[in-house]
Formats: structure tokens, sequence, C-alpha cells
């Protein structure tokens, strides 16, 4: 992607280097003339180039232009929309766009076969279509999406088996159970509550944890990799949705609280579609004086209120509604080359 944008030529000079293939020979200067991967200034310079091109073309692309503005997380493209003519004319758009200006998209999935048709085969992400294995994931920003069955799944991570384990060991294992919308939030909770206890006994980073901890933390890595088989739909709507509601949860116990927010939508036919769309959860603070029930019920209120502000905010600034996850009809696509999204 940043080799695709230019450099103006009077700040060509600051990307100056110095070259040779061998000691023996004399070295030479050069000018590099795109964006130089590595340095701080790539990621701005690129994205900014894409915001720019979105306001310049907007008049000849319309459906293209809020989909680059929005849709874009650095090189990864991921956007959704109401109905399969609206997406299929906005990613052509968008295809069109891109490429007037140098930059080609590839890896394209989709959870429609129509939208995927207009590109040539080599466009396409081959893992989410390939003949042979339909059952290839996509990854998606650490979570996992199969565009067959328009599901979410999780990437189990491999742990080895170790007889003995310490809290550095079990930290490291446990920062990587990535989960931003919360839906394995009952399961991350438990990991969190044993590093709390950890602390708690002032265990050292490369101590051996006592054989009663040890027992719980080997418990929750045998049974994580059940999580393989928990698929979460990506749509969360039913079709012809004729109204909809945002009920959300909230509870708290001695040791943890957490809220959680459901869409309850109702097709204009009467079907009633509820589905969990995201939940944060916080392990209850050990004092000397513990909190009380009562106040950490109000904790989880207070918790609910803040995440219920976020996605209605999160609503209320979507051109299209509910990026990706209200709409039937969604894409993904890189403007990388070589590598895996």
């Amino acid at each position: 992607m940043y080799r695709q944008v230019w450099v103006a030529e009077e700040d060509q000079p600051l990307q100056r280097m110095l070259w040779r293939n061998s000691p023996s020979e004399p070295l030479r200067t050069y000018e590099l003339t795109t964006i130089t991967y590595g340095t701080t200034t790539a990621p701005y310079l690129a994205t900014r180039c894409l915001q720019q091109l979105a306001n310049d073309e907007a008049v000849y692309f319309p459906l293209a232009a809020p989909v680059i503005k929005k849709g874009f997380y650095v090189d990864d493209l991921l956007f959704g929309f109401d109905s399969l003519e609206e997406a299929t004319a906005a990613s052509n758009e968008t295809s069109q766009m891109l490429a007037s200006a140098g930059f080609v998209l590839r890896k394209w999935s989709s959870n429609h076969s129509e939208i995927l048709a207009q590109f040539p085969d080599d466009y396409r992400e081959k893992s989410a279509i390939l003949e042979l294995d339909r059952s290839a994931p996509v990854k998606a920003l650490g979570l996992l999406w199969k565009p067959e069955s328009d599901e979410f799944l999780f990437k189990i991570p491999e742990w080895p088996e170790r007889p003995t384990s310490t809290k550095q060991i079990i930290l490291s294992h446990v920062c990587s159970l990535f989960d931003p919308l919360g839906l394995i939030g009952p399961v991350v909770v438990l990991a969190k509550m044993l590093i709390q206890t950890l602390w708690h006994r002032n265990i050292g980073w490369d101590d051996l944890i006592p054989h009663d901890l040890h027992d719980k933390w080997t418990e929750i890595a045998r049974q994580l990799p059940l999580l393989k088989d928990l698929t979460i739909p990506r749509f969360l709507l039913t079709n012809n949705v004729a109204s909809l509601q945002l009920h959300g949860f909230a509870d708290a116990s001695q040791r943890a609280y957490g809220a959680c927010i459901y869409f309850s939508s109702v097709s204009s036919s009467g079907t009633i579609t509820s589905r969990l769309m995201a939940a944060k959860s916080r392990i209850a603070p050990l004092e000397k004086r513990r909190p009380t029930l009562a106040r950490l019920e109000l904790c989880a209120a207070l918790l609910l209120a803040n995440l219920q502000r976020k996605v209605v905010r999160f609503i209320v600034r979507s051109t299209y509604g509910l990026i990706l996850r209200s709409h039937s009809t969604g894409f993904l696509v890189s403007l990388r080359h070589g590598t895996a999204l």
C-alpha cells in the first residue's frame, strides 16, 4: 500500500539512504520516492491519501466515497449494505475509484457469491472461496469470519502444555485472548480472576505458582479449545426490520461484574431475532474491606450505561446504520498483495 503513494519531490531528499552490495564497492546514494514502511508518518500519509481520493472523486463515485472514508482499517476494507444490489454497485465503484489512483484491491471476500463474480479469480480471497475447502475462514481484526455461513469464529491460541507455570507465563497467555466485543467474556473473566489471585498472593514473576492455582489454570487451558465450536452470527438483525430494540443487562458477584447489550429486532412478518451485540466485564477489587454486593451492582449498572452510550453513538454516527454487523451483505478486501488478511 505504501509503495503506491508518491512522495513530493521536495520531500524525497528526506528519505535519502546510502547503500552498497559489498564493503569493496563505493557507497551509492538513493532517494526513496514512495512512502517508506517503518517511518512514523507512513500510516498517516497513506490513509490521508485515501481520504483525499474519496473527497476528490465523490462526484463520480457517490457509493464508493463513504465506503473509503469509513471502511478502511489501514489497508483492510470492511463494509456492509442493506441489499445485494447496493453492495454489488458499491464494491464495483470502490474498486474503480481506488484503481484510478493506483490502489488495486485484492483478496475480495463476501457472504454473497454474486459480489465476487464481478472480480477475476486472482483478485479473490482463495481461502474463502476455495471449492475443495469451503470451511476455510478469513481472519478479520483478530476474529475469524466464515463468509459461506456468515458467522464469526474464534481462533484458539495454542498454549504448550507445561508441568509447571509462572505468573509471567500465565499473564502472557491471557493477553493473547483477543475478544474486543466481549463475546466470550464469561471465559476470559475466569482467566482474569486467576491473574488477580496471583497478584493478591504476591507471587513473583518467575516463581512457580501453587498447586491449587496451577490446577485451575490447567483446567481453563484444557477447556479453552472447546470455543472452536462456538459460532456467532455476523448479521444481528432479522430481514425486513420493522422495529429495533436495545436490551441491556447488568449483574455482579463478589468476584466480578459485567454488562451486555442485545439487539432485538422484529420483521414485518412478526419474526423476532435477539442476538448479543457487545459485552464488558470487570474484576471486583480485592481490598481489605471488600465492596458490598450492592456497590458492585451499581458498578455493573455504570458499566452498562457506558457500554450503551458507545453503542448508541456508533449507530448515530454511521451513515448506513450499523456498519458490517447490521447489514445482510458484507464484503472484506485488502490492499495488500502477498499476505493473508
